[in-house]
């Protein structure tokens, strides 16, 4: 006959007056609901409407509905199983099903499942070994080596000694608990790189890792550093606990290559203009900055012909400033300008003075009257420049507009120089004069909107608002100055200036172990980049969503080392984002893999902890449930409290009862038993020597009693201000305690049980009073020390005096050498090694036998 799990309904009923888990008779029955339009129904309104698993009889109590329903088979069905119930809280409750050495756990009408992992990665449906890049088993307990599976191609260093990581993990025989502060590294190879600068290739990262709440991310695989040209991919969590793999094309990340931003949002009363990047500040020449101040595209800006015509100036030249060496260098100038129609030119940027006899000309960006917009680049000494000029007139109106050099240098420079305008670049001509070999680095200062005319004074001066102007010393790509434009929006934030693309769960990931994973398939339309993007918890395909970017092209290749639970800083320093808990089997592959492919490196198989307890077992089981422990007895097994901690984290422990009791005191003053050890302290290792035969190996695990005598101990002292004294040994028995002269202060006499970890007071505190107790008891064992506080005056004095010189140590059996030799744990403190015959066997053990029944 197969026997099943039998799962107990509960009861739940709804009453006319609302829900009441506790109301169990209804003097009126059960009622249809439409009754309660009736004019009467108030005499109803004990009544049952709504009853689910139960019955209400006529007299009104209810019973239980007879019947079962199935749940689950046993793990094997020919056997006997014993179910019983836990309540872990009001609104979540258990059954349990106890089977040979096995229990297994159910709630919600359902069995409860784990998540188990393989480190067998071929075989059926798993994704074999052919597109595996690196596979961590994460096993390893010695040293700092992190050894790779997949024929040690890619072995790992961690931060600290592999034995401080190693913990029992969810798959094979260890994992890493990185505890927030620990990481794996591994510097970069081409295996982690899975792109060629302009398409990216297919890959996917799987892990198991331990789930907690942090309120921060929390990565668990990265080739990532923050903030620099070192960001490729990473797997995380985010603060909220979503899963999310994002990458990034650094190509448009322009934030470290500012020589100068000027946001222009300075409004004070003062000319000072700020440069963002905090090196090339400059003034305005005529009116304070809050005379100027405008709407900007972003946030201010000036309006420099909004009281006459002004400019800004600044304070210094630099070297950073010129773009030239042997040959020139690479340079791009970008801006929001506000273009009006007048008839003359309108400098946007420059770096250049045509004062008569000494002219210093180096860069200039500007508008010319038509309104084409121009850049141009000098060769000083040999009275050359370079020029490229849009073809077409700008429209009036705000645009953001933008000129890029390569650096290339020589009579072919303009090639080199490109225009963009709102984004996109421009058709351009160019226009050269002389034999131009390259900039030189001349004095004269940078100007904002306006530049140097013949008579040394500025000129040309830009005629309306200017906004966000930016000077870096590489050349722009396309999709940077796309993502500078930002849609029109602009931006004056560069370090969020990027091309990144991600996906993120829609939901949270719940608490403890989960089986992690994403793949990438590398769309070849890398607008919908993040659309390649698929997330899996434990072997299924969650929901998500997918964030794209117009201007990403592709993860360009960097020198970011492969991390395991965090990654680099942005100095490059220290690292950061660390998991907060344990991560195991940890695999990287250089394609998609498919659903199928993820879905059998998990499976849910029943969740179950193994018990000592056999078939024959369980119905002599007896039970007695505490707040979340419940205890278990059996005549033939020690005691055991099964704890719960989350839905498939339970588990049963002996409860190594150290406190008795003990059977009748030994009367064979012949039978001696004589410690030995360097200690005899709780927790000190120690032999045990009997005089004559005595263990059984059927007592490893009971304690014993063994009563010494010490010699009388007493501490004495004087308080002179708020304190404590010293502690006294260990002891049970007679005491006594005596104060005097305490005149001005709270004397308390203190005890612990567990060596000093916490105390509590053994006798009523005295103020102003002293203590004469020469005959106290202390019975289960303690130190006792004595506190002074709110001290006022005086020298009171303090004395504790042990009168009870039978030291009553206990032990716990560990080893039985033979019927004379044992070794034990000190569980209460002994006094020193002298042989006794007052000692008392513990009452229970697998030789005298377990107790039967337990309550509380």
């Amino acid at each position: 006959m197969k026997r099943l799990a039998i799962i107990i309904s509960l009861l739940i009923c709804t009453t006319t007056s609302g829900f009441s888990p506790t109301y169990l008779s209804f003097n009126t029955g059960q009622i249809s609901p439409l009754m309660e339009a009736r004019i009467d129904f108030a005499k109803y309104r004990s009544s049952a409407r709504t009853v689910e698993n139960m019955l209400v009889t006529t007299q009104g109590p209810v019973f239980r509905r007879p019947g079962t329903k199935y749940i689950a088979t046993q793990q094997d069905s020919t056997a006997i199983g014993r179910v019983i119930s836990y309540e872990h809280s009001v609104d979540d409750a258990y059954v349990l099903l106890l089977e040979d050495q096995a229990m297994r756990f159910f709630r919600d009408g359902g069995q409860i499942l784990n998540s188990v992992g393989t480190e067998i990665l071929t075989g059926g449906s798993k994704p074999g070994t052919a597109n595996l890049v690196v596979h961590w088993l994460l096993n390893d307990d010695e040293g700092t080596a992190v050894l790779d599976d997949n024929g040690g191609t890619h072995d790992a260093t961690a931060s600290t000694d592999t034995a401080t990581l190693n913990v029992v993990g969810k798959v094979g025989t260890g994992a890493f608990d990185l505890d927030g502060q620990y990481t794996v590294a591994l510097a970069t190879h081409n295996d982690f790189i899975f792109t060629d600068g302009a398409n990216d290739s297919a890959f996917s990262l799987a892990c198991w890792a331990y789930v907690t709440e942090v309120n921060k991310d929390q990565v668990l695989l990265s080739k990532w550093k923050v903030a620099s040209e070192d960001r490729e991919w990473r797997l995380a969590l985010s603060p909220a606990g979503n899963l999310y793999l994002d990458m990034y094309d650094v190509s448009t990340d322009v934030n470290s290559d500012r020589v100068a931003q000027w946001k222009l949002n300075d409004d004070a009363a003062n000319k000072t203009v700020t440069d963002a990047v905090g090196t090339h500040h400059g003034a305005t020449q005529t009116s304070n900055t809050t005379d100027l101040t405008e709407t900007g595209i972003i946030n201010a800006c000036l309006d420099l012909r909004k009281v006459g015509s002004d400019a800004v100036v600044l304070d210094a030249d630099s070297a950073l400033l010129s773009f030239n060496g042997t040959t020139d260098s690479a340079m791009s100038i970008a801006a929001w300008v506000y273009v009006v129609e007048v008839s003359n030119p309108q400098t946007i940027l420059s770096k250049h003075d045509v004062t008569t006899g000494s002219l210093d000309r180096e860069w200039r960006f500007w508008l010319d009257p038509r309104g084409l917009l121009l850049f141009r680049i000098y060769d000083e000494s040999a009275n050359a420049f370079q020029t490229v000029r849009t073809r077409s007139v700008i429209s009036t109106g705000w645009h953001f507009v933008c000129a890029t050099y390569d650096g290339s240098g020589g009579t072919s420079a303009s090639d080199g120089m490109t225009l963009y305008i709102d984004g996109e670049s421009a058709t351009t001509v160019t226009q050269n004069l002389g034999t131009y070999a390259d900039m030189e680095d001349g004095a004269t200062k940078v100007v904002i909107g306006a530049s140097y005319g013949a008579s040394g004074s500025l000129t040309n001066y830009w005629e309306e608002k200017l906004d966000n102007v930016m000077l870096f010393d590489i050349e722009l790509t396309e999709s940077s100055v796309t993502t500078l434009y930002n849609d029109g929006a602009g931006i004056e934030d560069l370090t969020v200036a990027h091309s990144r693309v991600w996906a993120m769960s829609d939901n949270a990931i719940t608490n403890g172990w989960h089986f992690l994973a994403s793949t990438y398939s590398a769309p070849a339309d890398e607008t919908a980049a993040a659309d390649g993007i698929i997330l899996y918890v434990d072997g299924a395909a969650i929901d998500s969503t997918a964030t794209n970017n117009s201007t990403y092209t592709a993860m360009q290749s960097g020198t970011a080392s492969v991390r395991i639970g965090s990654l680099r800083n942005s100095a490059g320093s220290a690292n950061e984002m660390f998991w907060n808990d344990k991560m195991d089997e940890v695999s990287i592959f250089s394609d998609v893999l498919t659903s199928a492919e993820i879905a059998s490196l998990h499976s849910t198989p029943p969740y179950e902890i193994e018990t000592p307890y056999l078939t024959a077992d369980l119905f002599d089981l007896d039970f007695i449930k505490s707040e979340d422990v419940m205890y278990i007895v059996h005549p033939d097994y020690e005691p055991r409290q099964l704890s719960r901690s989350g839905h498939t984290l339970w588990s049963i422990d002996a409860l190594n009862i150290g406190t008795g009791p003990f059977q009748a005191e030994n009367e064979d003053t012949d039978l001696t038993i004589t410690p030995a050890g360097a200690t005899y302290t709780a927790d000190s290792a120690i032999t045990l020597t009997a005089a004559s035969d005595l263990f059984q190996p059927g007592q490893i695990g009971s304690i014993w009693r063994i009563e010494q005598v010490r010699a009388t101990s007493q501490i004495t002292g004087t308080f002179t201000a708020n304190g404590n004294s010293i502690s006294t040994p260990f002891f049970s028995g007679a005491y006594g305690f005596t104060t005097s002269g305490n005149s001005g202060g709270t004397i308390t006499l203190m005890r612990s049980t567990n060596n000093g970890a916490s105390w509590r007071p053994a006798l009523t505190a005295l103020t102003n009073t002293d203590f004469d107790n020469p005959a106290e008891i202390e019975e289960d064992g303690a130190i006792y020390r004595v506190v002074m506080s709110n001290y006022g005056s005086g020298s009171p004095t303090y004395t504790i005096t042990i009168t009870d010189n039978a030291n009553k140590g206990v032990v716990r059996i560990t080893g039985v050498q033979n019927s004379t030799d044992a070794t034990a744990t000190v569980i209460t403190a002994l006094v020193d090694g002298t042989a006794t015959s007052n000692w008392r066997e513990g009452y229970w053990s697998d030789f005298r036998g377990w107790p039967e029944t337990v309550t509380i």
